[in-house]
């Protein structure tokens, strides 16, 4: 029975980390400056009507983290999962301008993680030619909806193989 951390404890520690760096600042969202939220993995189902689509009540400004894919060669290397955080700001002035809110938000992650690798006591990210900090930001008009994303490896922990006493061997 293999046994430590795992993907989801990641995703959690990641979102936790965003939320963190997050708390004290505001982002233009429907109706007010608002705290951005982060998700796991997806959007909650949404139980409102499309009238609040353009009130205070709607998700943006959001961060959603999932994962896109992971490597594990063997029981006793680390995992590898490639993280993803989609960006997404509301702005309906007449300029367009929550492309900029998407930019600083992508900014402040990548900077955070270039600084300091490490997070939630277990995680590092990983940065060399094979394993990048990418991101990208949204060119098709979705306005008053704009979007960026931010992606990054991440190692975890290998898990550890437990002895079985009844047989001497590895579980």
């Amino acid at each position: 029975m293999a046994s430590g951390m795992t993907s989801s404890m990641m995703l959690t520690a990641l979102c936790d980390v965003l939320r963190d760096m997050f708390k004290d600042k505001r982002f233009t969202g429907q109706e007010r400056k608002k705290r951005i939220k982060v998700y796991e993995w997806e959007l909650p189902i949404s139980t409102d009507n499309d009238e609040d689509v353009d009130t205070d009540d709607a998700a943006a400004p959001f961060i959603i983290v999932s994962l896109e894919s992971g490597t594990i060669n063997s029981p006793d290397e680390t995992q590898i999962v490639n993280a993803i955080m989609t960006i997404c700001c509301y702005d309906d002035g007449t300029e367009r301008l929550g492309y900029k809110e998407v930019n600083n938000i992508k900014e402040d992650i990548v900077q955070r993680f270039c600084k300091t690798r490490y997070f939630g006591g277990w995680f590092t990210i990983l940065m060399d030619e094979y394993h990048p900090i990418d991101w990208a930001m949204q060119k098709d008009p979705t306005d008053p909806y704009y979007y960026g994303a931010v992606s990054m490896w991440v190692t975890i922990p290998a898990m550890t193989q437990e002895q079985d006493e009844r047989i001497g061997g590895l579980v």
